[in-house]
């Protein structure tokens, strides 16, 4: 028989593989909530220094052991190395090491190559996966989590830029708002007892990104990000932030959809006046400096900005670091950057970008918003460098600009705002 052999998982429970038998799952991973859903992992074993895949191969194989020290691995295989020598290779590596198969759906393609290069990083985790399952297989946290998604199913069908649980601790029921078209309402079907909308909240927190402790504490501040799936809409991110108010924990979310790749709206669309728009294109022609936008919340500084930025040219390399990404600019010559915060740490997380940024041989630098002196020091070093640079700013109009961008919570030096062609 022609190797590899593999065979459809079935109901019954299959015979233990041998070196040269695959299960194929009945069927195809296509997002990172399905990935998380269906496959149970410890840790990637393609960087281990006794297997050591090859870095070309990382979005095509991945190697996951199923549990720690199990010694048996399942395998996620891109479309197109599911019957490849490469597979092969790396099958008899492991095996070579005193791995095994694991017993059951051992190998799943996956659609994207891009989840399977970051599960190969750690960048998606077990740990995630398993908490997730976790919640879905709990009756009680299963239909917490499925209010979550009503939540969430409400705000992107009215088109909400946010979502606000208001938890008020003392109260017997607290409230969920949303921010549409720049308006703060709660419709009255999600005002809620207090303690389900804590649950709710508990539950969601669960299967978030960046979080060191999965236990919702609504005492102190917290920010992660939240991926979820619905079926008819597509893919979204949720930025959480919480405040611990006096009243109870008051949470935002911002919605964010990851997969939707529309035409970005044109200036003339977003309301611009021609004379507007001759002055913003001047701007971008010319070579170095800025451009800042600056706005109130919801103003549509973001909008405007991917707008712009959709007018670079495709023989420009631009690199974008975002806390977090709002939009996904159209092109190849786009490269965005998400930078994640630790609100318990003084390490500026924008460092290391500063420091390679200038060898990846930009043109453009978007940075999504100047808010403190770590995205301003970024600002000014790519300023002073030469890099043509756009951004937003808090800020009541556009000339409040220079006065926030020195002000002691910023601290951009005077020198560099003031200089022709910044």
């Amino acid at each position: 028989m022609q190797w590899p052999f593999f065979s459809r998982q079935r109901s019954t429970v299959p015979a233990p593989p041998t070196a040269t038998t695959f299960v194929l799952s009945q069927r195809v991973i296509k997002t990172e909530t399905e990935l998380l859903k269906e496959v149970s992992f410890h840790r990637p074993l393609g960087k281990d220094k006794d297997i050591n895949l090859a870095g070309s191969l990382a979005q095509h194989i991945c190697p996951l052991e199923t549990r720690k020290d199990s010694k048996q691995f399942i395998l996620l295989v891109s479309n197109r190395h599911r019957s490849s020598q490469e597979l092969r290779a790396t099958t008899e590596l492991l095996l070579s090491k005193n791995y095994r198969l694991a017993p059951g759906a051992n190998v799943y393609l996956v659609e994207s190559e891009t989840i399977i290069h970051a599960v190969s990083r750690g960048h998606i985790d077990g740990t995630q996966g398993e908490r997730l399952r976790n919640i879905l297989g709990d009756r009680a946290k299963a239909g917490y989590y499925q209010s979550f998604e009503e939540l969430v199913r409400y705000g992107v069908t009215n088109r909400a830029s946010d979502i606000h649980l208001n938890i008020f601790t003392a109260q017997a029921r607290s409230e969920v708002r949303f921010t549409i078209e720049g308006k703060y309402v709660a419709p009255p079907r999600f005002h809620l007892p207090t303690a389900t909308l804590l649950s709710i909240a508990g539950v969601a927190y669960q299967t978030a990104k960046g979080v060191k402790d999965p236990v919702f504490n609504g005492t102190v501040e917290s920010q992660c990000r939240i991926f979820i799936d619905l079926a008819e809409f597509g893919q979204f991110m949720l930025r959480w932030a919480s405040m611990a108010c006096d009243e109870g924990p008051q949470i935002t979310m911002r919605i964010t959809p990851i997969n939707a790749k529309k035409e970005p709206l044109t200036l003339e669309q977003l309301g611009y006046l021609p004379t507007q728009i001759a002055m913003l294109m001047r701007a971008m022609r010319s070579e170095g400096g800025a451009i800042i936008l600056s706005g109130v919340v919801d103003s549509g500084k973001s909008t405007t900005i991917s707008t712009l930025l959709s007018g670079v040219p495709s023989t420009r390399k631009v690199m974008t670091v975002e806390d977090p990404r709002e939009n996904i600019l159209p092109g190849s010559h786009f490269h965005q950057n998400t930078v994640s915060r630790d609100l318990e740490s003084d390490e500026d997380p924008f460092k290391p970008k500063k420091r390679t940024l200038k060898r990846t041989a930009l043109n453009d630098l978007f940075i999504g918003e100047i808010r403190d002196q770590q995205t301003a020091a970024l600002l000014q070093d790519a300023i002073e460098s030469g890099t043509n640079c756009y951004t937003t700013v808090h800020a009541r109009n556009c000339m409040g600009i220079p006065a926030r961008l020195i002000s002691p919570g910023i601290g951009i030096d005077i020198d560099v705002v003031s200089t022709p062609g910044n």
